[in-house]
């Protein structure tokens, strides 16, 4: 520090220890603050980055989530109601009694679908849990078999006595069962001989083998997008899909692993 000697009047410059020390301890100070706040704000940064990467991924997952309901849901009942109409067309020319009841499974088949997107866009448009649960489970498995009957199919079910099952995994075994019934009447057509096979033990096991030596695919193919669905929802579940064979016969199994204290 610049200090005036007291005797010569001469101005000199001195070092002093303590002014250096504060010195010092004055831009470690300093310098530490920023580092933290440098790294603190870097921190902030990243953790928004991955909040709004974990939005973003929420928000796709949420959209497949729809549009897997929806086709699932309507898929089925449509391919139904096609066949249902076709075979209306036909007997309507010979048989009024078949015609009429064709146009009764057509009527429950659209009033069926209607309540599940009914129940869907209620599910999206509530905020309560109690709007989220599954409406279908294995109990329905019985009527859709049957529909799948009256539109041609020649099925075989094995099924077991009692559906202890959590309800999710329940949802997804349906859809499965939806999904391979309705390639076989989309792909193989009515005549097609389908063997469902359903076990409940340590894991849920399905299998649906559907046989056709003459198939007469449907004139709307799908797209494929069924069953990719239906692989995501074993997939969510822990389980797997595999799916194998051509138009005279093909094969669906899937496995989901079952939790004892979370079965309903």
């Amino acid at each position: 520090m610049w200090r005036i000697d007291p005797e010569s009047f001469l101005l000199h410059y001195q070092l002093d220890r303590r002014f250096l020390a504060m010195l010092v301890v004055h831009w470690a100070v300093l310098g530490s603050t920023y580092f933290i706040a440098a790294r603190y704000f870097d921190l902030a940064r990243q953790q928004e980055r991955l909040a709004q990467e974990r939005f973003h991924q929420a928000q796709e997952e949420e959209r497949l989530l729809i549009a897997r309901e929806l086709h699932d849901v309507l898929a089925h009942s449509l391919t139904l109601i096609k066949v249902q109409a076709n075979a209306g067309i036909i007997a309507g020319r010979v048989d009024s009694e078949a015609a009429q009841d064709a146009l009764a499974t057509i009527r429950e088949g659209a009033d069926s679908a209607l309540e599940e997107v009914r129940g869907i866009v209620t599910a999206l448009r509530s905020t309560g849990p109690s709007a989220l649960k599954p409406t279908e489970q294995l109990e329905h498995t019985e009527g859709i078999i049957d529909g799948f009957r009256a539109a041609g199919l020649k099925i075989a079910a094995h099924l077991p006595v009692t559906y202890e099952a959590p309800a999710l995994t329940q949802l997804a075994l349906v859809r499965i069962i939806s999904e391979g019934l309705t390639n076989a009447l989309r792909h193989q057509g009515p005549g097609t001989h389908v063997e469902v096979e359903l076990a409940l033990a340590d894991a849920a096991r399905i299998t649906l083998t559907s046989t056709n030596p003459s198939p007469t695919p449907s004139e709307v193919t799908g797209s494929g997008v069924g069953l990719i669905g239906v692989e995501e929802r074993a997939h969510a579940l822990g389980g797997r899909l595999e799916r194998s064979g051509d138009a005279t016969k093909f094969i669906l199994r899937a496995e989901l692993p079952l939790q004892k204290e979370n079965r309903v």
